[in-house]
């Protein structure tokens, strides 16, 4: 145990997959050191506004890329003022808090900035950024996250952790290959997924079909009436009331099923 004091680490598949970097063929080296720039976001509370620069969160980072439909957003004036926290294309932005290690790649010219629970990352060419991604996605790349993380009920690193995790670096041809066969799978699943909420999505239109059933007219008004004696019966969430819901219960029950000997 020198060294390692957590039973997280010492009692998980985690600790197998830390030993395994030590014997990987390539050099062991540090993700600071593969890297040109890394940094942190802003800290402390900023005054957010409806219209403005998007300060980039946790929630903004996913695995299928950078998601702006929520996002808290600040003012072009403190977005000028603030030049250390600026985001550009090809940046690699890393989660450090909460989600640890969720890493995207910034694919926008339009401006941003990064909070404090957020990493940015540069290296000299996009493979050595792509590489690194998918390296933090690994069981690998999770085992030195866990073991680098500090706080049990708020996991968090700071970049200085996350620059000294270790990393297998290979060379650029082999990084180059690796990156290559990576994003080629994950298109292939995208593509995949996509195929799969398509063939959901028609789901609906086929069993009312076969059951000859009509859909009931959509009601999405946010106020409505409910009778008393509706009330009596155990519901008082307007989930469990609304029109919508409702009728589509209404018609449930009035379905006769055909039974056949």
């Amino acid at each position: 145990m020198s060294g390692i004091f957590n039973a997280q680490i010492l009692y998980s598949l985690h600790y197998g997959d830390l030993k395994a970097l030590s014997r990987c063929r390539y050099p062991l080296r540090t993700v600071g050191e593969m890297l040109t720039y890394i940094q942190d976001g802003l800290h402390g509370i900023r005054r957010y506004v409806p219209v403005g620069v998007p300060l980039l969160g946790v929630g903004n980072v996913t695995k299928e890329g950078i998601d702006l439909r929520e996002v808290n957003r600040i003012t072009k004036l403190e977005h000028a003022r603030l030049a250390r926290s600026h985001v550009r294309r090809g940046d690699l932005l890393v989660t450090i808090t909460g989600r640890i290690g969720t890493a995207a790649v910034y694919n926008s010219d339009e401006p941003a900035n990064l909070s404090a629970h957020v990493a940015l990352c540069r290296a000299k060419n996009a493979d050595t950024l792509l590489f690194l991604k998918h390296y933090l996605a690994s069981r690998f790349g999770a085992a030195s996250l866990t073991k680098a993380q500090i706080g049990s009920t708020h996991p968090h690193i700071n970049v200085r952790r996350l620059a000294e995790l270790p990393i297998p670096l290979p060379p650029p041809d082999v990084q180059h290959e690796l990156v290559k066969m990576m994003e080629a799978v994950r298109k292939a699943r995208k593509q995949r997924l996509h195929e799969a909420d398509e063939l959901l999505a028609g789901l609906d239109g086929y069993l009312l079909e076969t059951l000859d059933l009509t859909p009931p007219s959509v009601e999405l008004r946010n106020t409505f009436a409910v009778r008393l004696q509706e009330i009596g019966r155990g519901r008082f969430d307007t989930f469990f009331h609304r029109p919508d819901l409702k009728k589509t219960e209404e018609l449930v029950r009035r379905f006769k099923p055909v039974t056949t000997l």
